[in-house]
């Protein structure tokens, strides 16, 4: 509250902390925090750790292409509370976590030991569902390419959770499965799409086929196995007939 001293809406911002929950139709009231997972913490986060490219020594300038980050020493990627630390040595890398962590403590706040951790970009870290990482390649001029792609652990929650409801499915019909599978898989997609992720698409194609083909095998179990993957049908004697008979009266 102290650093939204001067912002008109300030007052919303308390009314919103001191609102409380309601659980099971009992309403509980807030003495402190904010609920886990609750709608607000984005918002807190942004106005908490406003104020950390200063702290970096960050300076922006206005260009007519739009703004542009001055040189110096490192850089800052942040989301809400999630944040990555970019610099061309180890030594300013240093720098920067020794620095951000007085900063975060003057704000009530500590670095998370378990989260927090140093590493070269040709390591990879995980950021946002996504890892990143450089990887060296004959195909560029400068030798070296950035991959990003969806980190396994968000490869495997989306696997158990098709699992969970292609088992759910069991029973429906062929539209119940479309509008329940495709706003999983398209908004994961979505999301995922922007990095490089066409060889993680496929392992994800090939986690549904086989359940895809079950739910088929048990929705039409009397169909032939061609009809229910969807198969074209083979040449039988039924079209070498119809061949046969080109030109001479039926």
């Amino acid at each position: 509250m102290q650093q939204l001293s001067a912002f008109p809406a300030q007052g919303l911002v308390r009314q919103w902390l001191k609102a409380g929950h309601v659980e099971r139709g009992v309403k509980h009231e807030t003495t402190a925090g904010t609920p886990q997972g609750g709608i607000i913490s984005p918002l807190l986060a942004n106005i908490v750790l406003h104020g950390m490219e200063d702290c970096l020594d960050i300076r922006y300038r206005l260009r007519k292409t739009g703004w542009e980050r001055r040189p110096g020493l490192c850089t800052v990627v942040r989301y809400a509370d999630d944040f990555v630390v970019l610099a061309q040595t180890l030594e300013t890398v240093e720098w920067a976590k020794t620095r951000l962590a007085t900063w975060l403590a003057q704000r009530g706040l500590v670095l998370s030991e378990d989260k927090t951790r140093i590493t070269h970009l040709s390591a990879g870290f995980d950021f946002l569902g996504f890892n990143i990482r450089e990887q060296v390649t004959t195909r560029k001029a400068r030798g070296k390419i950035l991959l990003t792609r969806p980190r396994k652990a968000s490869i495997n929650a989306l696997k158990r959770r098709l699992t969970k409801e292609w088992q759910k499915l069991a029973g429906t019909n062929a539209k119940v499965v479309v509008q329940t599978l495709s706003p999983i898989i398209l908004g994961w997609a979505n999301y995922f799409r922007v990095g490089v992720s066409s060889e993680v698409f496929r392992t994800i194609d090939d986690h549904n086929h086989p359940r895809a083909l079950r739910w088929t095998k048990r929705t039409h179990p009397k169909k032939s196995k061609a009809w229910r993957s969807g198969s074209p049908p083979p040449r039988n004697s039924y079209w070498i007939k119809q061949k046969s008979t080109v030109g001479r009266p039926v």
